[in-house]
């Protein structure tokens, strides 16, 4: 949840804006990162807040957290009086809404996707149970409220933008929408900052030849990522290309991978697993000629936006991925940036393998150019600035 007072000097850092950051933060993350937070943020001059994140009992631990959230924000407002409040998700959003209502400041729902059919969609909540029915019907009504009296809304993608718009409720009141993808660092995500022997000796590093083909995951496996899909489609690509490696980089458990991989009846030794500081993560896609992720295409998913897609093309990597997910299908086509799976089946793994010539000797700097263009994290700034400008005009 973002807050923030606008400035008369527009020459003074974040464009003439103060910004609170309010959060609820899990003690591990905070032992992890808190040094590192505070020091970018403190950087830009950014007011950061935090309540300890609650886990234990399930249930009042969700109640508690939102309490002291909202017992936060109000304290905050009425001793830095927001202009606006910024709102990423649903749960922050209730807070939001409520200090428009009571404030009168402006609120933005920047929905990050559409997070109550997610629930369902990745079956964390059962409909047939009466617990997650109520809590599913109670979110549908705040979705409703906060599209249509949020002052602007945020999207990750133009398909959402088509569903939302469609919903009847919303249409009653024409709320102005702005789309803003996952962006990346693109001077962090850039290939021209490794050299030919940096990327030689990484690859040594990792057991690898100078002539390996690398395909690379990065990021959180789970839910909504097809590992099993994802590992088939390179069981097939090792039958053309059988000096392929397959690069994993997560922090997650690599034991599923293992699992699957002795199903699959894959070799251990094409298969690398790393869990790397999110800092190293360029150096390491800097040595891959393919970027992978396969997502469960379900309904939700249409206002998925996925980082790992700016930050592959951002360092000239071509992606291999799957339809049905965000505009990711329209952002490949239009970009010519890499190859699209429509089914899970070994037919469509394999005529996508037949194209990935194509792409071995792709100009770098053409994908890197379409990334800064489409996802670049100075254009998501430009976005944000022009919204909050229309609103406090």
């Amino acid at each position: 949840m973002r807050s923030s007072r606008a400035r008369t000097d527009h020459s003074l850092p974040c464009y003439g804006y103060d910004f609170t950051v309010l959060s609820c933060e899990k003690k591990d993350r905070l032992e992890k990162e808190k040094i590192i937070i505070e020091g970018y943020l403190k950087e830009k001059k950014i007011n950061w807040v935090f309540i300890p994140f609650i886990k234990n009992p399930p249930a009042l631990s969700t109640c508690l957290n939102f309490l002291k959230l909202r017992i936060r924000a109000i304290s905050l407002h009425k001793r830095l009086k927001f202009s606006m409040v910024h709102c990423r998700s649903y749960i922050p959003s209730i807070i939001g809404l409520a200090m428009q209502k009571k404030f009168d400041v402006k609120f933005i729902f920047d929905m990050r996707g559409l997070w109550i059919d997610e629930r369902v969609d990745g079956k964390l909540w059962n409909l047939e149970n009466p617990v997650y029915k109520i809590s599913y019907r109670y979110f549908k009504n705040k979705e409703k409220d906060f599209l249509i009296r949020a002052d602007y809304i945020v999207s990750l993608t133009e398909a959402a933008v088509g569903i939302i718009r469609s919903w009847s409720d919303h249409s009653r009141k024409l709320t102005p929408v702005a789309v803003i993808p996952c962006c990346a660092d693109t001077d962090s995500f850039s290939p021209s900052r490794f050299s030919k022997a940096e990327r030689s000796a990484l690859k040594s590093h990792l057991g690898m030849s100078k002539d390996d083909l690398v395909l690379t995951y990065h990021g959180s496996l789970g839910t909504w990522y097809c590992t099993e899909e994802m590992l088939h489609f390179f069981k097939r690509l090792l039958i053309t290309k059988p000096g392929t490696k397959f690069l994993f980089l997560t922090q997650d458990n690599p034991s599923e991978i293992h699992y699957l991989c002795d199903r699959l009846k894959i070799p251990p030794g094409k298969i690398i697993i790393r869990s790397v500081p999110f800092g190293d993560m360029p150096l390491y896609l800097s040595i891959s000629d393919f970027s992978i992720f396969f997502i469960k295409p379900a309904f939700s998913k249409k206002a998925s936006s996925p980082t790992k897609l700016a930050e592959a093309l951002s360092m000239g990597v071509p992606v291999i991925c799957n339809t049905g997910v965000g505009d990711t299908e329209e952002i490949i086509k239009e970009g010519n940036c890499g190859l699209l799976i429509g089914r899970f089946h070994e037919e469509d793994y394999d005529g996508a393998i037949a194209k990935m010539h194509a792409f071995y000797q792709a100009p770098v700097m053409d994908l890197r150019d379409y990334s800064i263009k489409k996802f670049s994290h100075t254009s998501g700034v430009e976005k944000y600035r022009n919204m909050y400008a229309s609103l406090l005009s």
